[in-house]
């Protein structure tokens, strides 16, 4: 689990930073050369299911402690 998290955490720091962290990880996002409307890598369907959940549960564990402490 952890070494999914630290490959999630750099690639969207090369993605918004532009920082390597890991030389030669495959990027999650259209690089430039790609043309829009043809058939996404895999990765990339990943990598953009993958931000939005990266943004989505740590709102939802911080919802579900204000909520319980609440009640």
């Amino acid at each position: 689990m952890a070494l999914i998290t630290i490959g999630l955490a750099a690639a969207v720091i090369k993605f918004l930073l532009g920082w390597e962290l890991i030389p030669g990880l495959d990027p999650i996002f259209m690089t430039p050369g790609d043309k829009p409307g043809e058939v996404m890598r895999a990765i990339e369907v990943i990598g953009s299911i993958s931000c939005v959940l990266l943004g989505a549960y740590p709102m939802v564990l911080l919802l579900t402690r204000w909520f319980e402490k609440n009640r």
